[in-house]
């Protein structure tokens, strides 16, 4: 989680405040910029062609929106594994032994855990 929120803070900071939202003319000062100090200006124009997402302002809303759809895949396993945890809860029988068709109660929640 705590990736997940320095990502996100790096996201904000460092690409979506610095470029005005991604704008396109200062995005493309930015790039320019950056491969300058890198000695790399002869391949601005090849970026241009390859990855800018100046004419695909769909893409460029999904890509800001990315992390969002992170943390909503967060929420829904989580969500899972209390559901699958309340039933297990159901299931076991006074004495605390578990009902035999749920034996492997605990691979199901290292399976729902592999999104995490």
């Amino acid at each position: 989680v705590w990736v997940l929120l320095l990502t996100m803070r790096s996201i904000y900071c460092d690409v979506i405040l610095r470029s005005d939202i991604l704008d396109p003319r200062r995005t493309a000062s930015i790039v320019n910029a950056t491969m300058v100090e890198d000695n790399d200006e002869d391949m601005f124009e090849e970026w241009q062609k390859t990855a800018s997402l100046e004419h695909y302002p769909g893409l460029l809303w999904l890509s800001i929106c990315s992390p969002l759809c992170v943390v909503a895949t967060f929420v829904v396993c989580f969500h899972n594994i209390q559901k699958h945890a309340a039933v297990m809860h159901r299931c076991t029988s006074e004495d605390g032994e578990r009902s035999p068709r749920f034996l492997l109660h605990d691979k199901c929640i290292r399976i729902l855990l592999l999104p995490v």
